[in-house]
């Protein structure tokens, strides 16, 4: 049964295509199984992007222009 999840799953390469696979409803294979058989850590599971804010993008871009 892992292995045929696993065979699925192989497709994607990159942490952002990996964390689309992971099913958190699956019957038989938990969170944690997934990820190690994927070789994702499960901390990049749970990771949410933050935006940089509009004074941050100007204090850089005024450090670019320095």
């Amino acid at each position: 049964m892992e292995l045929e999840w696993q065979k699925k799953s192989l497709c994607s390469s990159d942490a952002r295509g990996m964390r689309k696979l992971v099913d958190h409803h699956h019957p038989e294979l938990t969170v944690r199984r997934q990820c190690e058989l994927l070789g994702l850590p499960r901390s990049t599971l749970y990771y949410k992007p933050v935006p940089v804010s509009e004074s941050s993008l100007r204090i850089m871009a005024r450090i670019d222009a320095l």
